[in-house]
């Protein structure tokens, strides 16, 4: 199989998509110290909106569903554009981006 694009391409690629994975720690570890969010809750009548549970389960658990489809989409989209002769190190750097931009809203919205 010809590598179009070389092997340091591969390279950047896969050391991208472990830099990747050490970002989605970081961000697993963020998004349990989170639940902290929901300490005010009990303490009045002006409560913020984290404390409706459904409210805050569904942000929490749908930023770790994205997380988990981040890690698993990343290795097969690298592949895949190995094969179609396109450049691979784009993919962990996009899923990088995308996760921040995740993350800025997920704090938002639990800041409410």
């Amino acid at each position: 199989m010809d590598d179009e694009h070389g092997t340091g391409d591969k390279i950047a690629a896969w050391l991208l998509y472990g830099l990747q994975l050490a970002f989605e720690l970081l961000l697993l570890l963020l998004s349990a110290f989170s639940v902290m969010a929901t300490d005010p809750c009990g303490t009045g009548v002006d409560e913020p909106k984290v404390c409706d549970g459904y409210y805050f389960a569904t942000a929490f658990y749908g930023f770790w569903i994205a997380l988990i489809v981040a890690a698993i989409a990343v290795p097969l989209l690298i592949v895949s554009a190995g094969r179609r002769g396109k450049r691979r190190w784009t993919r962990p750097v996009l899923a990088m981006v995308i996760l921040t931009i995740l993350t800025v809203g997920y704090v938002a919205v639990i800041s409410q």
